[in-house]
């Protein structure tokens, strides 16, 4: 059983969002109500601010490239925050339910995915939201292809993509991806652009978006899979409310790893540059895993009951 290298402990609620900033520092995000960065390297106090918002749970975080942050709360809106003033810059609001998935598309502008079932699209410079994409059940998960197409996980068990730059502010759904068997909470995308999603279902998909096709599905998990993150040399992390994170070849499907050292639901996940993993779950405290160690030789002899179906 692997154990983690650092626990980071401050937030007093669920850790539910994680990103990281460009100096490598970590963002967090509780249902405490508050935003912390902090720094995995500083050898005591790794904690070194608080962004105390009393404005909802967060349930999403992305940053700009700027290195701002933005934040999706259960109270509807979207807040950015510049974490060297320490100041929330704007506040962006349009949606009517919780604001639970961000991404940042590959021009700066942020996409927002709520419970009221629409995707927004806001420039962040003017504040202003350019675009509603209509048409789905509640969104869960959100990601961007390299061509800069939308990735949607729902509520109603699809996955839908979506073209950002069509000419109508309605924008334009061109594939509805169906197979999962339950609602899709977690979206990634690998380094060859095919698309990682994970589900209620307790498995992940992995789809090829030009063509539409589901290649493989990976099952292990033995709850819904809540989160994903891709290492540098394309392993999936999967994050579960079985209290686990999972490492999973990307060439064969195949599971390599089992983390374990978690005694709450996985939530979120994050890559530090150094490929460390750091997650965060039900639990008030963050965990950080050595994600060195998954070379490209990689190799565990004991497949923990992970399996895959090759379509």
């Amino acid at each position: 059983m692997t154990e983690p290298i650092d626990v980071l402990q401050g937030h007093t609620g669920y850790v539910k969002a994680l990103a990281i900033l460009p100096n490598g520092h970590i963002v967090s995000g509780s249902d405490d109500r508050s935003l912390r960065i902090w720094d995995p390297n500083h050898p005591i106090e790794k904690c070194i601010d608080v962004l105390d918002e009393r404005t909802g749970s967060v349930e999403a975080l992305a940053i700009l490239p700027n290195g701002h942050i933005v934040c999706g709360n259960l109270d509807h809106s979207l807040y950015i925050w510049n974490p060297v003033t320490r100041k929330c810059i704007a506040v962006l609001q349009g949606h009517t339910r919780a604001v639970c998935a961000l991404a940042i598309l590959p021009n700066g502008h942020i996409v927002s995915g709520s419970h009221d079932c629409s995707i927004r699209i806001w420039d962040p410079v003017t504040e202003e939201c350019i675009a509603v994409l209509q048409g789905h059940s509640p969104v869960l998960a959100l990601a961007i292809l390299p061509n800069g197409y939308i990735v949607c996980g729902n509520w109603d068990n699809s996955l839908s993509i979506w073209d950002p730059y069509h000419p109508e502010v309605t924008g334009e759904c061109i594939a509805v991806l169906r197979g999962h068997t339950g609602s899709v909470l977690a979206l990634a995308i690998l380094p060859n652009g095919h698309i990682v999603s994970g589900s209620i279902d307790h498995s992940l998909r992995i789809w090829d978006p030009v063509t539409g096709e589901c290649i493989a599905v990976l099952r292990g998990h033995t709850n819904p899979v809540r989160t994903l993150a891709i290492l540098s040399n394309g392993l999936i992390v999967s994050g579960s409310d079985d209290r686990s994170l999972r490492i999973w070849e990307p060439d064969t499907w195949e599971c390599i790893d089992v983390l374990k050292g978690r005694t709450n639901r996985v939530r979120a996940l994050a890559i530090l540059p150094n490929d460390d993993i750091v997650s965060g779950g039900t639990g008030s405290s963050i965990r950080i895993w050595d994600g060195s160690r998954y070379d490209e030789d990689y190799d565990d002899d004991d497949d923990d009951g992970c399996k895959a179906a090759i379509n």
